[in-house]
C-alpha cells in the first residue's frame, strides 16, 4: 500500500496485488519484489506448471503440502522441510521432473534448510533451473 499526501488529502493506491514475486532464470534472479512470508500460502510456477505450497497444521503436526491440481505431491515436515532423499535424486523419488526445480525454489526461499540440499546447489552450479515464485497478498 502506498499513501501519498496531496492538497492536504490522503490517498491510498495499492502497489502490487502479491505479497512476494521472484522470477529465476538459468539461476539468475531477474526480478525479486516484496516480502516473502513463510507461512504464507505461495505458489511456485516451473514452465507450465504451477504447484501450491501451503504451510498447515494437521492435528499436531506442521507440515508445507506441495500440490498440484488438487493432488498432494509430497508432505514436507520439520526441521529441514525436505523428502527422505538426496537432492540429486528428488526426480525419481518423488517420480516428477520439476522436483529438483521444486526444492531449488524452496531452498532460495529459505523453506527447505537442510544444509546438504543448499550445498550442493552451492557446488552444482551449472544445473540451471528457471522458476516463478509467487505469493498473493494475504494481508490487507
Amino acid at each position: 500500500m502506498k499513501i501519498k499526501l496531496k492538497n492536504n488529502k490522503i490517498n491510498v493506491t495499492k502497489m502490487t496485488k502479491n505479497q512476494y514475486e521472484l522470477t529465476v532464470n538459468n539461476n539468475d534472479v531477474i526480478k525479486e519484489e516484496g516480502s516473502f512470508f513463510k507461512a504464507g500460502l505461495f505458489k511456485i510456477k516451473i514452465n507450465d506448471t504451477t504447484y501450491i505450497v501451503d504451510f498447515k497444521q494437521i492435528k499436531h503436526t506442521i507440515y508445507y503440502i506441495i500440490s498440484e491440481h488438487d493432488n498432494e505431491l509430497v508432505r514436507l515436515i520439520h526441521p529441514d522441510y525436505v523428502p527422505d532423499c538426496n537432492f540429486e535424486d528428488l526426480n525419481d523419488f518423488l517420480n516428477n521432473d520439476d522436483a529438483q526445480t521444486l526444492f531449488a525454489a524452496l531452498c532460495r526461499c529459505h523453506v527447505s534448510i537442510k544444509k546438504e540440499y543448499l550445498q550442493w546447489l552451492e557446488e552444482n552450479p551449472e544445473t540451471l533451473f528457471s522458476y516463478q515464485v509467487i505469493q498473493p497478498l494475504f494481508l490487507k
